[in-house]
């Protein structure tokens, strides 16, 4: 009676996940679910059209999103064929587009080159929301020590902006999609996992 809703392609790790939620609230209907999960890379992954900031560029570059398929153009030339990121939105609400439209003046000393369909880059991307990224760099040296509320680079000014800041992952989506909650366990604490109770008293009763 399950099968028939996970057919489609789902985001990676997030099939099985589609699954217990159905089979939940299709036995306790009434019950508000809780899905309890380790903080691994598997499970906070996104969507793959979901802008991912660690991926993106300074400037304009046509080598964005991953290669889903490679194809021969009539020149007879290898293309790769990319997933596109979804538009996101500004402060105010209105549509933030990442990619130049089909018709952007072409520029360049000879006029030979375009930006048609390019990625922005994430300079460009701050220039429209009226932040100037003059100065600083891509990415700092120890990304993972970010201060809270400080420019050190431009990934990280974009990532505390409105439609970046709120991001959620897939398996958050498809939880908050049927009215479920999620929580992730600290990062290198899987102990915590309820399921740990579980095999702790299966042990104790079999051992």
């Amino acid at each position: 009676m399950f099968e028939k809703q996970v057919l489609k392609p789902l985001p990676l790790g997030s099939g099985l996940s589609v699954m217990v939620v159905v089979i939940a609230k299709d036995r306790y209907p009434e019950a508000e679910h809780v899905f309890v999960y380790d903080n691994v890379t598997t499970h906070t992954k996104r969507r793959d059209d979901v802008a991912n900031i660690v991926k993106m560029t300074l400037g304009p570059s046509s080598n964005i999103g991953d290669v889903i398929e490679t194809c021969i153009n009539e020149e007879g030339v290898e293309k790769k064929i990319r997933v596109r990121f979804s538009d996101t939105h500004f402060p105010d609400g209105s549509t933030q587009y990442f990619y130049w439209p089909g018709d952007h003046p072409i520029y360049g000393a000879e006029a030979t080159k375009s930006l048609h369909g390019q990625f922005k880059g994430i300079a460009q991307l701050l220039l429209e929301r009226g932040t100037n990224p003059a100065g600083l760099k891509l990415t700092c040296k120890s990304p993972q020590r970010y201060v809270a509320n400080t420019h050190c680079c431009v990934r990280q000014v974009l990532s505390k902006q409105p439609g970046f800041i709120e991001q959620q992952s897939a398996l958050e989506e498809i939880a908050e999609a049927d009215g479920c909650r999620l929580l992730f366990l600290p990062k290198f604490h899987c102990e915590l996992n309820p399921i740990e109770q579980c095999w702790g008293c299966a042990k104790r009763v079999y051992r």
